[in-house]
């Protein structure tokens, strides 16, 4: 008997989706982490000192252990960086300072901040490869000591996920960055922007609920709508990996009234609470270069 042809089309349309269902239920059964629930349930979500604790023991081996996610996130941060900055640029919570080999060459200046030594002690081995000037900063992305207006980029790669109060760290890289003409360029995790995605994980309680224990952050936050509830226009967003992955252009909101400081070619200043962990300035190739063609001729 021949299978009439309505349920063959019925078939070749629902297969596929209700396949995906139940091979993520049993993939969620297989990998339910139920302990990790009832820690979470029992103690609730780390400290700031906790998770600054974590930053510290792990900076020595961070670039290893994070490997994964670098070479996730390797292309995306080549495209946003390149493309996208430039100018006097100030990097927020910028770590181990991965992003360094990604800046091109309209950068003019570089200010890394990180309220983690340790970290910046990792970056600091990177430094001497770098093609512009580089100053590290010690100090808190919820008050950065710098004045209004004073860059022309403030960068976040992955900075939004490990913030304490992430709002009030957005709305400080506003106010440091220049208005109108300045760009905040943003490389978050977080809660994805695929619907499918969100229902799936939230009805077979997929993710890691101790996420913020093992790794210091938090990956499910609402990136854009932490960007907007800041008071920051999003000029650009797309997305990667199933949505996790934020890829954000913002600028502090137009102004007319505007009183920043007028453009200069000096690396940007500190002004309050913060420590020059290292500065690095680098050869001038071009010049040595030169003189040694003179010297010959």
């Amino acid at each position: 008997m021949l299978t009439p042809k309505w349920m063959r089309r019925l078939f070749v349309v629902t297969a596929p989706p209700l396949s995906f269902v139940a091979g993520t239920g049993v993939f969620a059964w297989v990998n339910r982490d139920d302990e990790s629930r009832e820690f979470v349930l029992k103690h609730g979500q780390p400290t700031e000192e906790f998770r600054l604790e974590f930053f510290k023991e792990n900076a020595l081996l961070w670039d290893t252990n994070n490997e994964l996610m670098e070479d996730a996130i390797k292309g995306i941060r080549h495209r946003m960086l390149m493309e996208k900055v430039q100018g006097h640029v100030l990097e927020v919570a910028a770590g181990t300072c991965m992003n360094f080999p990604y800046y091109s060459k309209r950068v003019k200046s570089l200010t890394v901040l990180d309220r983690v030594e340790e970290m910046l002690a990792m970056g600091q081995k990177k430094v001497d490869s770098v093609r512009y000037p580089v100053q590290a900063v010690v100090g808190e992305m919820t008050k950065l000591p710098f004045e209004d207006g004073t860059f022309d980029c403030v960068v976040g790669t992955l900075c939004v996920c490990s913030a304490e109060h992430p709002k009030k760290a957005l709305k400080e890289m506003a106010r440091v960055c220049r208005p109108n003409s300045g760009r905040i360029v943003l490389i978050e995790i977080g809660e994805s922007s695929w619907t499918i995605v969100n229902a799936v994980s939230e009805y077979f309680m997929l993710g890691n609920p101790k996420h913020a224990w093992d790794c210091g952050s938090y990956d499910d936050r609402r990136i854009a709508e932490l960007v907007q509830d800041a008071g920051l226009m999003i000029r650009a967003h797309r997305t990667a990996r199933k949505g996790r992955f934020h890829l954000i252009v913002a600028s502090p909101k137009w102004t007319d009234a505007v009183d920043a400081p007028e453009e200069s070619e000096a690396m940007p200043k500190l002004k309050g609470d913060g420590t020059i962990f290292f500065s690095h300035t680098p050869a001038e190739p071009d010049v040595q270069v030169e003189a040694g063609q003179a010297a010959q001729g």
